[in-house]
């Protein structure tokens, strides 16, 4: 029997999975330790990382792109239920919870989008289609927080986010998507990954994310100025700048309870397991892993939400 050295992509999502339950057993249930949050820090990026050699290895993908795509509208659906059944879960803010709720699909679909622009067109096409998309994103996320487009439409935000797959308020923002672009195109070396990933972690998560308190500061002088009918230009900038800074979904400003913020460049702990990787598929449990997520994060919304 031949030996396996590394990691395969099961592997992977196998550590990624366990990573995402520690992670999201932190942020459910109460009264648990922050460190738990701290140890999930490392699965999301590892889900970036196989979704990139998924792409890079799938057969059909604009099938791969439109499972994602329905695993996102999926998920919503399974969110607005949980929601009507249990109107109130006191781990989140209700700014936060409307847009994205943990739905990674949705991030992993518009950041595989995105990367097949950028390496399946040449030219002007490529450039009139990611000029396109991005007007897109831009659109949809001003109407979804200025404009009341899910009001409008009479549906939740959740579900209007994952339907028109909105990069500013899917799960971890633009930010995530960002680094899931940026491990497609250093995936292939080691070195280049190794140098690019802990560059990333460090420019991104330990000097930016720092601005946090600036912005929630800004957004405090919106709450005193409110009241006044002068804070909604405090709050149009506030809210834009902690998106594209911070890379975290708009009307999360307020929100400044989340220890995983503050600890976000824990994530360089997934480096040692990408540098492992054999560029081998091992098992297929695909449909798995598109089962179990949106099975685990109801079973633990719900005991959260009868223990809160």
């Amino acid at each position: 029997m031949k030996e396996i050295k590394g990691f395969t992509t099961f592997h992977l999502k196998i550590i990624a999975l366990v990573l995402m339950v520690i992670d999201h057993i932190g942020e459910f249930l109460p009264g648990m330790p922050g460190w738990l949050r701290y140890v999930g820090r490392l699965s999301a990026p590892l889900f970036f990382f196989c979704m990139c050699w998924g792409l890079e290895y799938t057969k059909n993908r604009k099938r791969y792109l439109l499972r994602l795509y329905l695993a996102s509208v999926a998920m919503a659906l399974l969110w607005c239920g949980l929601e009507i059944v249990f109107p109130f879960f006191a781990g989140y803010g209700p700014a936060y919870s409307a847009y994205n709720e943990n739905n990674i699909f949705s991030t992993l679909f518009i950041t595989a989008v995105f990367i097949t622009i950028l390496t399946r067109f040449k030219g002007w096409k490529r450039a009139c289609l990611f000029s396109g998309v991005l007007l897109w994103e831009f659109a949809v996320g001003y109407l979804m927080v200025f404009g009341s487009l899910p009001e409008t439409l009479s549906l939740p935000p959740v579900l209007v986010s994952a339907f028109l797959g909105s990069l500013f308020t899917c799960d971890g923002g633009c930010f995530a998507c960002l680094l899931g672009i940026l491990l497609y195109f250093l995936k292939n070396g080691k070195r280049k990954l190794a140098i690019g990933y802990a560059a990333w972690c460090l420019i991104v998560e330990v000097y930016l994310r720092p601005v946090q308190p600036v912005a929630l500061w800004i957004n405090g002088l919106y709450e005193q100025w409110a009241g006044t009918g002068r804070g909604d230009l405090f709050f149009t900038v506030s809210e834009w700048v902690y998106t594209l800074v911070v890379g975290n979904p708009p009307g999360a400003a307020g929100m400044g309870k989340w220890p995983a913020w503050s600890c976000q460049w824990l994530e360089i702990g997934a480096l040692p397991f990408m540098l492992l990787y054999n560029r081998e598929k091992g098992r297929s449990w695909k449909w798995f892993f598109y089962v179990f997520y949106p099975l685990h994060l109801a079973a633990l919304f719900i005991i959260g939400s009868l223990f809160a």
